[in-house]
């Protein structure tokens, strides 16, 4: 078939959906046939009759004529095209019946039909109104009348044919592309994605500068519907960066989409997507499809300056930086839920991932469904950006099966969490139920809470009395959560109307400081080493100091929200080293650790002990047992330890005695606190300071949960 890209720039292109266009087909259908049918049979009734007609039915058989033409020419080719009946371009009708013949038939009928009522009109204006001019409407003139209304219907209708004006009009509403591989451009933008298109085949027109947008491209040659059109169009070399038409082809779903770089754009690789597209360059090269109204402009006199555009910035988020975690999003996906309520728990975990503000700099979300066996849908690292975690949220199916909640559970701590987790963020499962788990949650709900995971249960329609009895653990929301204090669990009564909870859910879950499966001993303690720099020591025992206190400091996760490290040196004075706030990475704190210079001097362990409460703790403030001094020292005090160390006591701080060689055990069981025996440590030699190593930490953890 000849090119069918009839449209000019001013006009904006909206398409039909399949069932759309199969429901304009049945009306065609209908309509059509019905008309021919009751202009067949006037056609008949009046040719039978034709000796006896007035000249007045002439006009009538006429325009029977006519409206049957239309009829046939204009509803036929629309059914038939509607219905893709036209597959084969090598059929002998479609190389007769083109678009543009069938333009001229329908413009050739329709003209006719037009000008007949008028016709018809005018003689029974004459009868009725101008009786006196009666005697013209006779079988003579009415057959003059019949010509020149064929004549001029043909010199317009065939005008077209010999360039004069198209058929655009009647074209766009019978004559287009077979089947869904349509040659009408549907113009879309940058981030427009392959999952976005409604059409199995489509043709799209990708606007320039696509590659100064930071689009989001998964796969190479196949690419995850997830991804931007006209970037995959960009990373293909089917298009350039100054746009164009893209043909686009959509697919099933796949494993393994592989990333590369090419043609200026990085493709990244994913796993497993629920549907694909390809992309190659359009056989026409149609013209541009605007909304906006062409307009010729005259040139002004003088040099043109071209006038360039800013590119346009995608608007991005940091995220939330007060509810810093690890969130993965667990979804009743089984037979319990059903189709219809599954989707609306889509829309509802949508709306609390944008509540939540995800960001590079805040909140990261996964998904993972609970079904019969549990599947990751994305990982915490794939989506950054609101915008994009709904869209993958969209593109999640519905799986049916089993309710096993707890295999989904178990899942997430050994699997989920495994990949892309930021060190020292709290980690959070997110449990929807519908009804009640098919599984046991006991096992699954203990090892997230030794593995430092916070789990909130939201069960929805939570089980009637008379339901109870198929429960297979009626107690499974007080044994599933982190802790059974009511914080964790938020039950919604139905899936209908969950709007008003999306922000009472997010503002749980941002509660950093409520969430007490995640705080651990690692990632939530305050580290001060007051480090005894008297010259008794020496350079070389000094760095054995060093490397223990260092070793001490690597069992904790450090981080700017989780655990800190401050170090103070003391001779007769006290030299602040770093504070807790210096050193938010891990590598760097304990890199200055290894870094802290020799000072040299004398012993005065109380002042040092006082100095440590006043300025190492005071800025971070903290709970129980939270904040821990680890005191380093090979010799007796030259001042009184008892006072300074009951006073950080009762600023809340734990002290741990390490002494060595000379360092007197009543001053280092004065210092430390209760019980003493757990919290003092010696040895004769600096060598044998690591095998405290693990005592100490193991200390420190059992202190931190009693406390908490």
């Amino acid at each position: 078939m000849e090119d069918t890209n009839i449209f000019p720039p001013n006009v904006s292109v909206y398409r039909l959906s399949a069932e759309g266009e199969t429901a304009v087909g049945v009306y065609l259908l209908i309509i059509g046939w019905l008309s021919c049918l009751g202009n067949g049979v006037v056609i008949l009734l009046l040719v039978k009759q034709r000796h006896s007609l007035e000249p007045q039915d002439l006009l009538t058989l006429n325009l029977a004529v006519s409206d049957a033409g239309v009829a046939i020419f204009g509803y036929s080719r629309g059914i038939l095209e509607i219905f893709n009946l036209f597959r084969d371009d090598g059929l002998l009708i479609k190389t007769i019946w083109t678009c543009q013949v069938d333009g001229f038939l329908i413009m050739l009928f329709g003209l006719i039909s037009i000008n007949t009522l008028t016709s018809i009109s005018v003689v029974r204006y004459i009868k009725g109104c101008q009786p006196s001019y009666a005697h013209y409407n006779n079988h003579c003139n009415v057959a003059v009348v019949i010509v020149a209304v064929w004549l001029c219907a043909l010199f317009w209708a065939g005008a077209p044919l010999v360039g004069w004006g198209s058929y655009t009009g009647i074209l766009s509403l019978t004559c287009r592309a077979s089947g869904s591989d349509s040659s009408v451009t549907t113009p879309i933008t940058c981030t427009t994605r392959g999952a976005d298109l409604t059409e199995e085949k489509q043709l799209v027109l990708c606007p320039p500068n696509c590659t100064l947008w930071r689009v989001s491209v998964f796969g190479s040659r196949v690419y995850a519907a997830v991804s931007s059109v006209c970037g995959a169009a960009v990373h293909q070399g089917v298009i350039r960066s100054s746009g164009g038409p893209v043909k686009v082809h959509k697919l099933q779903g796949r494993q393994n989409y592989l990333g590369s770089y090419s043609h200026g754009v990085q493709s990244q690789a994913l796993s497993r997507w629920t549907a694909s597209f390809t992309v190659a360059q359009s056989v026409h090269v149609p013209q541009e499809v605007s909304s906006q109204i062409a307009t010729t402009v005259l040139p002004a006199p003088g040099p043109v300056k071209k006038t360039l555009k800013k590119p346009v910035k995608k608007m991005t988020t940091g995220g939330n930086r007060d509810c810093q975690m690890e969130i993965a999003l667990l979804l009743d996906s089984s037979n319990n839920i059903g189709q219809r309520r599954f989707n609306l728990q889509k829309n509802f975990i949508s709306k609390l991932a944008v509540m939540l503000k995800i960001g590079p700099n805040g909140p990261h979300v996964g998904v993972v469904q609970a079904s019969d066996t549990p599947r990751t849908e994305f990982l915490l690292t794939n989506y950054t950006q609101p915008k994009d975690v709904v869209f993958a949220i969209k593109e999640v199916a519905y799986l049916g099966g089993n309710t096993n909640t707890g295999k989904a559970i178990m899942h997430t701590v050994e699997s989920f969490f495994r990949t892309g987790v930021r060190r020292g963020h709290p980690r959070v499962i997110v449990v929807f139920i519908d009804g009640w788990p098919s599984d046991d949650l006991e096992d699954a709900a203990v090892l997230a809470r030794e593995s430092g995971i916070n789990v909130f249960l939201v069960p929805v329609a939570k089980p009637a009395l008379e339901e109870l009895g198929m429960v297979r653990d009626k107690d499974y929301m007080k044994k599933a959560v982190c802790k059974d204090n009511g914080y964790f669990t938020y039950a919604i009564p139905s899936w209908f109307g969950t709007t008003k909870h999306v922000k009472p859910l997010a503002q749980k879950l941002c509660s950093v400081d409520q969430l007490l499966c995640s705080k651990t001993c690692y990632n939530s303690v305050n580290l001060g080493f007051l480090i005894d720099g008297s010259s008794s020591i020496g350079e070389g025992n000094f760095r054995l100091i060093l490397d223990f206190i260092t070793s001490v400091a690597r069992s904790f996760d450090i981080s700017d929200i989780g655990s800190r490290v401050g170090a103070v040196q003391f001779t007769y004075d006290q030299r602040m080293e770093f504070n807790m706030y210096d050193y938010p990475v891990k590598d760097d704190a304990l890199r200055a650790l290894q870094g802290i210079p020799y000072m040299s001097g004398g012993t005065a362990t109380g002042d040092a002990v006082a100095y440590a409460t006043q300025n190492l703790f005071l800025a971070r403030k903290a709970g129980p047992g939270r904040n821990f001094l680890i005191v380093v020292t090979d010799g007796q005090s030259y001042d009184d330890v008892r006072g300074p160390a009951l006073a950080a006591q009762k600023e809340g701080i734990t002290i741990y005695s390490v002494g060595v060689a000379w360092a007197p055990m009543d001053d280092l069981q004065t210092m430390a606190s209760e019980p003493k025996d757990s919290h003092t440590f010696f040895t004769r030699e600096f060598t044998g300071l690591q095998q405290f190593q693990q005592p100490l930490v193991r200390g420190i953890c059992r202190d931190f949960t009693e406390a908490n």
